[in-house]
């Protein structure tokens, strides 16, 4: 991993070694906690371990649709931008989701604790 070889950053996974077993031939949902800036790029080293970083999204905030480069990126890869706000986000998430459920390749979803966090209402 460039990543971890480059930065000296180790990324380590801790989860049930059955669930491992499963890891790249299914498709995955991982929240991470997110602490520092490059937090994302962690997300990628894990989906590219697993031969996934072709089909890995994230749910980002909506300004970083935004950002030179990065943003336009994501954004013609179909990352979901989040705007924050549950009432607005429902939707988009809803319908990001369903797209994901057809899509061709095994995928990698990950969500970023402090990132993107559409907070649904007690009783949802």
């Amino acid at each position: 991993m460039l990543l971890e070889w480059w930065s000296g950053t180790e990324c380590t996974i801790f989860t049930d070694p059955r669930a491992y077993l499963k890891y790249g031939k299914e498709n995955a949902i991982v929240v991470l906690n997110h602490k520092f800036e490059i937090d994302f790029l962690c997300g990628w080293s894990l989906s590219e371990r697993f031969g996934l970083l072709g089909g890995s999204k994230v749910l980002a905030k909506k300004e970083l649709a935004y950002v030179p480069i990065i943003g336009w990126m994501w954004y013609f890869t179909e990352m979901v931008f989040c705007s924050r706000k549950w009432e607005q986000d429902r939707k988009t998430v809803a319908t990001s989701l369903q797209h994901l459920r057809d899509y061709p390749e095994k995928y990698f979803v990950c969500r970023h604790q402090s990132s993107c966090v559409p907070r649904a209402p007690a009783g949802l």
